[in-house]
């Protein structure tokens, strides 16, 4: 499987043709862990909820359990993102013996991945309160098959974490991989070498060197990497990136837009640029934030030999979401840049 190194920190174009049903296309079975879920009384006996699968011990940890609770734990307090669960797992130094840890979380996707189709990897990760030691990049591997959890495999999915974590905040993760096809299975765990950890504190010997707390994993489809975007509908794109309460496009949303620029038609069209947000901050400044992002990536385009005559642009803020802005999740889903090619 190729990896496409656009990593969506803050803002995600998602430029979405049938956008409600966003969340319906998750490949991920029970990516939120809310389903299937039952007390563990001891950190001896994990009862990570179905269809998740364990090596290891990683832990479901629930608002009503009294020991395995987001409020009282081992690690550290932890606000829960959202719903009623959430997954903590050890996420060590590698261990001499076998080269890396080998307490992995893994699901069999609700599909296979399909050759050539490019699709969005989504995840919250959040460091545990006393967790000696954070991460620089966070790794998973999506597979035909489970082979020995002892052998690193040969492919791995690693995106760059742009800012030292901080225990309590969740962090949004995201990237665009590309499918060579028949990929069955989502393993989460840690792939690194021991130069992506940095020290926090001093640990004990026996202690985790690492821990981290994981909720909303999700793959979505977005479209055939050899399939031209369609006319007159809005396109999924991925990689249009900005930091957070800024309208200044970064370089890895290049990428994506030079590959929307190559399949424009030679003549006779037009693009319609949106910019939206979530509904954090005064409905105000929300408009003229999503405006200015339209506009970024307007001028883009307009830098890259496309008139200006055939770009409109419009910002509307928060007043059309896809997801709902009371999570995390759905706030994330909401800032986002839509572009729109008609024919004329």
């Amino acid at each position: 499987m190729q990896h496409i190194k656009h990593l969506f920190f803050v803002s995600i174009l998602m430029v979405f043709s049938c956008q409600a049903k966003l969340h319906a296309q998750n490949l991920v079975p029970n990516g939120s862990f809310e389903e299937n879920i039952k007390c563990q009384t001891n950190y001896e006996k994990p009862k990570v909820p179905k269809p998740w699968k364990i090596t290891g011990t990683p832990d479901l940890y629930l608002d009503s359990c009294e020991l395995i609770s987001p409020s009282q734990n081992i690690i550290g307090a932890c606000e829960l993102l959202s719903g009623k669960a959430m997954v903590g797992m050890v996420w060590d130094l590698p261990s001499k013996q076998n080269h890396y840890w080998v307490e992995k979380l893994r699901a069999k996707l609700t599909r296979p991945l399909e050759r050539d189709s490019l699709y969005l990897f989504s995840i919250f990760i959040n460091l545990g309160a006393y967790s000696p030691s954070s991460i620089k990049q966070f790794t998973v591997h999506i597979a035909q098959e489970i082979t020995n959890h002892f052998t690193p495999p040969q492919e791995i999915v690693t995106i760059d974490i742009p800012q030292p974590m901080v225990s309590g905040n969740w962090v949004h993760l995201v990237d665009t991989i590309k499918a060579t096809g028949g990929e069955k299975y989502l393993v989460i765990g840690n792939y690194l070498e021991p130069d992506n950890f940095i020290k926090l504190r001093k640990s004990k010997p026996s202690n985790v060197k690492c821990y981290l707390f994981i909720d909303s994993v999700s793959i979505t489809p977005l479209f055939k990497e050899t399939v031209a975007p369609t006319i007159n509908d809005t396109i999924v794109l991925a990689g249009i990136n900005f930091n957070t309460n800024e309208a200044i496009l970064l370089p890895a949303a290049y990428p994506t837009l030079n590959k929307l620029l190559a399949s424009l038609p030679n003549k006779n069209f037009s693009l319609h640029i949106t910019g939206h947000t979530d509904s954090i901050g005064s409905l105000e400044s929300n408009m003229t934030l999503s405006l200015n992002r339209a506009l970024a990536v307007a001028q883009y385009f307009n830098d890259n030999r496309i008139s200006i005559d055939v770009i409109t642009t419009e910002g509307v803020g928060p007043n059309i979401p896809i997801a709902p802005n009371s999570t995390e999740e759905g706030r994330a889903l909401n800032r986002r840049v839509e572009i729109i090619i008609k024919r004329y």
